[in-house]
């Protein structure tokens, strides 16, 4: 703001010097204050302060503009970045990053300073850098557009303050704890967060530079990590919403357009809007965020021939997103295959292949050295327990999709509605270059991932995470044409394009134009038969235009509303609380038991630990750090081992040595079936602690309350009692030659377990009434440890078939059916093997073991004779399906008949 006078100028100039001095102090804990001050005034010096001034320094004056306001913050996180990668340097902590940073940003701070002194006498002119400003830039700041600026970054910051999302049911607490490692151990990245006992060989992939910097950020504000955490949307919102509309914006060449994709923002995509913007802080997002930014500048660097410094902050944005999350890579690659694609073929495309392979040059350099490190020093890049395909639509044994169906639950109906509508943006969106590029964008990814051939060779490198190519598709901006187009289309229609065109140029001429004067013509001379064609298209046309609107944008944004409504009441009036019972607990611990020791409990209250206290743990719920620790399943399998009931302490006291555990923590309010993916199920908790009070010498109760005990291992060696089986509900074996009445089957179920019997209380039940039993499982030989197992019963019976009966689509037929006549004629039941209290590797191979079972029968089943069916597979996170299981009845659940069921009417009995 070169209005300001040499007295504001100094004015301004002391205040940020003490702003920056003041940051330190409180880094330093010298000077102590409120925590959102602390916050603040860190964003400020690390983000805001630094950016302007390198932006000053590199590209000239701040533009006032949404773009303006994306080149801040981008040389603000790459300031943060250097200065954090510079951490790297053996011996450099995160005091003496504080200090670097205070003494570089002071360093701007008198040299812009200084620099304005010098060009006084040509306040007119731009400030001198490295990279002058481009023609025709936006126009600068003034006292209005700054008001403006802080006044909508003051309504988000209030509107998303603590929206920041906390709690075991989000990926937060993973982040939580390595920052929190970060800071405790003084380590710029420690190869583990959460395991005393991890190798410590490899580097976790999915924690990139930005957990980091939010450490940074929390040391430098003397605040808590999981504050820190919470109040990050409160100033990152702004900044991602301003490089939404930047992209958006140039993309769609249109500022109203850009205004609606971003309201659809927070409308589709489920309605899930909202609550992505209180997980902006998440590492994935923000590079989202960084490929939104890039992709504007590429855009602007293609067609705006702004060369040098878009492409200078292309490049350091490149480097800066790869080293923040290896998806980075994944989505920039997408859109630049998807603008090559699109330049090989528009007639301007020879013009754009050269700056577009200068672009690329560019981004294959800034990727090179991050994908050199992370190749170097990380082990692999997924899960051990997500390795398997998952997610997919099987069409034959070698060949797979990404099942459409999860693409709706992740994104929603909008997903069909840009596939419908994308073929015809050239007629109904934009007239300019900006429709073609918009297509290729969109139908680039998707055809990636709905292509078996591409999709199966994705899976095999990529895994799972090829679905999140979709990401890069700016689905969003097309359903913000696609609406408008259709819209327009049912308000004028064809011939009401054309003649508002017609008018609108008549009127600059000022008489009718030559093309009006033919169209006249035209119009009287055709024929009652071509006017009638010509009506019936029309009203098709507008018809179809109006079916879509509603099925694809009206009746999904209902839900989505609601959906929306209830986040937002969430985000304003329902902050994540902690419980007071955890705040107990972690003050016991840190004050009864030294830091640092490894506390080994069920893999919900891991996570917790692993997030608010500087103790270690032994798993983490999901296993979260298994890229970077050897021992991923086996920890699983430890823990699931120490509370299962009907496995004896022996097994469990060599890998309680193992992996060092100081203390095992039991919680008897751990609830019956928390989510762990089907790997560990907290089942029998409270005989967990029988047995380790049974075990004379290995342990000693230290406190109880609450639900809580805390043992103290005192040897590894278990004494007497250690063989006893504390459950026999589950742990009782059954011989093999079953008691009378059980059905003696010796059903295999290829994964090396078989359902050796099944016995029912009752073959004839009323419609209504519960149907129970029990089955007979027994191990066929050595199982591997791995994805928990579920069975599926399945009662079927015959039900109308007419004239327009088809197999191939007999499921959708009997749906029809029973929706017409409010009489199912299936039923169907699931349930883990033994209701996950122990897994078939924990089976005593000799004998056979029992499952009762018992579920209550729709009362509109329809009476008859049903064949009890069961299937046996493995759980996967996303279910894989084919296509036969949304047509055929003979479904991935029908199995193998194992008897059969006589349903009677309620009033025969």
């Amino acid at each position: 703001m070169e209005f300001v006078t040499l007295k504001g100028r100094l004015a301004c100039l002391i205040i940020k010097v003490l702003f920056v001095l003041g940051s330190l102090l409180t880094a330093l804990r010298v000077v102590p204050g409120p925590d959102i001050a602390g916050v603040v005034l860190a964003f400020y010096t690390l983000f805001i302060l630094p950016g302007a001034l390198m932006h000053r320094m590199l590209f000239g004056p701040v533009e006032a503009s949404p773009a303006g306001v994306c080149r801040l913050f981008s040389t603000g996180l790459l300031f943060v970045s250097i200065l954090v990668f510079a951490g790297f340097v053996p011996g450099v902590s995160y005091a003496i990053l504080s200090v670097m940073a205070t003494c570089v940003t002071l360093f701007l701070l008198f040299l812009d300073h200084f620099r304005w002194r010098c060009g006084t006498k040509h306040l007119d002119k731009p400030a001198i850098s490295v990279f002058p400003a481009s023609r025709g830039r936006d126009s600068g700041w003034t006292m209005g557009r700054f008001a403006l600026v802080i006044l909508v970054f003051a309504l988000s910051f209030v509107f998303f303050h603590g929206a920041g999302e906390l709690g075991w049911s989000t990926d937060s607490l993973d982040h939580l704890s390595f920052i929190r490692r970060c800071i405790d151990s003084g380590s710029i990245f420690p190869n583990d967060s959460f395991f005393k006992s991890g190798d410590g060989t490899v580097l976790d992939p999915r924690k990139g530079l930005w957990h980091s910097v939010i450490a940074l950020l929390t040391f430098q504000s003397d605040a808590a990590p999981e504050y820190v955490w919470s109040m990050l949307p409160s100033m990152l919102v702004f900044f991602s919403v301003t490089a939404f509309i930047f992209f958006s914006t140039e993309l769609l060449g249109s500022v109203p357009l850009a205004s609606l994709a971003l309201v659809f923002i927070f409308v589709f995509q489920r309605g899930e809007g909202v609550r992505w913007f209180t997980k902006i802080q998440y590492s994935r997002n923000i590079v989202q965020v960084i490929v939104w930014i890039e992709a504007a500048l590429l855009f602007r660097y293609l067609w705006r021939r702004n060369g040098k410094r878009d492409c200078v902050l292309m490049f350091l944005l490149s480097f800066a997103g790869m080293a923040y999350h290896f998806v980075y890579a994944l989505l920039i690659g997408t859109v630049m295959a998807a603008l090559l694609i699109y330049t090989s073929f528009v007639p301007s495309g020879k013009r754009l292949r050269g700056r577009f392979w200068m672009a690329a040059l560019v981004q294959a350099a800034a990727l090179l050295v991050p994908l050199l490190l992370r190749a170097r020093f990380t082990l692999s890049g997924f899960n051990p327990i997500h390795t398997h395909r998952q997610g997919m639509l099987l069409l034959s044994n070698h060949f797979a999709i990404v099942d459409p169906v999860e693409i709706v639950v992740r994104i929603g109906y909008v997903f069909f509605f840009v596939l419908v509508t994308v073929p015809f943006f050239s007629r109904i969106g934009a007239h300019n270059r900006n429709s073609g590029l918009l297509m290729t964008l969109v139908l680039f990814p998707v055809c990636l991932v709905l292509n078996p051939l591409t999709a199966a060779y994705l899976e095999r490198y990529l895994g799972y995470l090829h679905f999140r190519m979709l990401y890069a598709a700016p689905l969003i901006c097309a359903a913000a044409v696609g609406v408008t187009g259709l819209a327009r289309i049912l308000v004028l229609g064809r011939s009401g394009e054309r003649m508002a065109g017609s008018g609108s140029c008549a009127s600059v001429k000022g008489t009718d134009g030559p093309h009006v004067r033919a169209g006249i013509r035209g119009n009287a001379g055709e024929s009652r038969t071509d006017r009638a064609i010509g009506l019936a298209l029309e009203v098709g046309k507008r018809l179809l235009a109006a079916v879509l609107l509603l099925l694809f944008v009206f009746l999904p944004l209902r839900f989505s509303l609601a959906r929306s409504y209830v986040y937002l009441k969430e985000v304003l009036f329902e902050k994540t609380k902690p419980d007071r019972r955890y705040e107990i607990l972690f003050e016991r611990l840190d004050r009864e038991i030294p830091a640092h020791s490894v506390v080994v409990t069920d893999p919900l209250n891991s996570y917790v630990l692993s997030a608010y206290t500087d103790h270690f743990v032994a798993v983490v719920l999901d296993q979260h750090g298994s890229p970077s620790d050897t021992m991923a399943l086996e920890r699983i399998a430890g823990v699931r081992d120490l509370l299962c009931p009907a496995v004896p302490l022996s097994r469990s006291a060599g890998w309680l040595k193992r992996v060092g555990a100081d203390y095992v923590l039991i919680d008897s309010r751990l609830p019956e079936r928390s989510d762990f993916y089907g790997t560990a199920i907290p089942g029998g908790v409270e005989i967990a602690g029988e047995k380790l009070r049974s075990c004379h010498g290995l342990a000693r109760e230290l406190f109880s309350f609450d639900g809580f005990t805390l043992y103290r291992i005192v040897k590894y060696v278990p004494g007497t009692g250690d063989s006893l089986a504390y459950d026999m509900r589950y742990a009782a074996p059954l011989p093999c030659a079953a008691p009378a009445g059980i059905d003696s089957l010796g059903f295999d179920t290829g994964m090396g377990i078989v359902l050796e019997g099944i016995r029912f209380e009752e073959r004839k039940v009323c419609a209504g009434d519960m149907l129970t039993g029990f089955f007979c499982w027994k191990r066929s030989g050595e199982i591997e440890f791995g994805l928990p197992v579920e069975w599926t019963v399945r009662l079927d019976t015959g039900f109308p078939m007419g004239a327009w009966y088809r197999p191939w689509y007999g499921k959708q037929y009997r749906r029809h059916i029973e929706s017409r006549s409010g009489k199912r004629y299936r039923f169907s039941a699931s349930g883990l093997l033994l209701s996950g209290y122990t897994f078939p590797d924990q089976w005593d191979a000799s004998g056979a073991v029992r499952q009762d079972f018992s579920f209550p029968l729709p009362p509109s089943l329809s009476p008859g004779m049903y064949e009890f069916r069961v299937t046996v597979r493995r759980l996967t996170y996303l279910p894989n399906r084919r296509i036969s299981d949304y047509l055929r009845n003979e479904d991935l659940y029908y199995g193998e008949p194992v008897g059969l069921i006589h349903v009677e009417s309620r009033g025969r009995r």
